[in-house]
């Protein structure tokens, strides 16, 4: 018996295949070739080594790990990444620490050069004024004494005009205030910002074109309130009624824009009914307020 390739025993000369030629392949048994056997009478034999079965490698085991072993684990791990951080900051710290120190230098060189130029500057007009003659110098001082006393009365013109010029804007302020406060009664409270302009003509101008306003303003809220009181009118006995609540009532009297904005309020809401606003006068809130 013996072994093939896949290491299955096998009788000897067991006939494995043929060649292209047809020549018979037979497995190879120990000892030689017995009579009537392939290989026996000089015919070829080819040998098939049997294959080598190693047995399987060992698994190793797996490894286990303790809590106490990952919490040492973590620990370190920490203590890495902390001196990591502590090198990074010192490192800034450090680069911080530098830039200031270049800014410093920076600007005590920029101070330094300040001076030794202004020092310079100082120096050669001292030189330049020893190098001139009395009278040159005198000609050079009367010169800045000109255009210093020329700076001086530039500046007093210009405070002269500046001072008549509030004091014109004061006193226009002033009539506009006056003039309000002599028209108020003929002019709506919504309508005083429109007073104004940029002399007496125009602020008379402006009051005016408000007063027109505030009279346009009433007639339209007595207007409203005439037609709503014609459409709450009953029917008489006899017929329509050419009179309405405001002419049966014999205490009803006509308000000027005057008395409805000096009305108190307790006053007011006893004549609403009477006066037939209603709704008109919501929507006109605010007019009188």
């Amino acid at each position: 018996m013996t072994l093939n390739t896949r290491g299955i025993s096998m009788p000897a000369m067991t006939l494995l295949g043929r060649r292209k030629d047809g020549s018979p392949i037979y497995n190879i048994a120990g000892g030689a070739p017995q009579p009537g056997e392939p290989g026996a009478a000089g015919e070829p034999v080819v040998v098939v080594p049997a294959a080598v079965v190693e047995p399987p490698a060992p698994v190793p085991a797996e490894a286990r790990f303790t809590a106490e072993d990952i919490q040492k684990a973590r620990s370190e791990e920490k203590d890495k990444l902390y001196k990591r951080l502590q090198t990074v900051e010192d490192q800034n710290k450090q680069f911080l620490s530098e830039i200031e120190a270049q800014r410093k230098a920076r600007e005590e060189a920029q101070a330094e050069e300040e001076r030794k130029r202004q020092e310079a500057q100082a120096q050669a007009k001292r030189q330049a004024e020893e190098d001139l003659s009395a009278k040159d110098l005198f000609a050079v001082k009367e010169q800045e004494w000109n255009s210093r006393f020329e700076q001086l009365e530039r500046e007093r013109e210009q405070e002269r005009v500046l001072f008549a010029k509030e004091q014109e804007f004061n006193n226009l302020q002033s009539y506009i205030q006056r003039r309000v406060g002599e028209e108020t009664n003929e002019i709506a409270p919504e309508l005083l910002d429109f007073v104004g302009g940029n002399s007496p003509e125009e602020v008379e101008a402006s009051i005016a074109t408000v007063k027109a306003k505030t009279q346009a303003i009433l007639e339209s809220v007595q207007q409203a309130a005439i037609q709503q009181r014609a459409t709450m009118r009953g029917v008489s006995p006899t017929g329509y009624s050419t009179t309405g609540p405001m002419d049966s009532d014999p205490g009803t009297k006509s308000y000027s824009l005057s008395d409805l904005r000096d009305l108190p309020m307790s006053e007011y809401a006893k004549i609403r009914g009477q006066l037939g606003v209603g709704q008109t006068a919501q929507n006109q809130r605010g007019l009188y307020s």
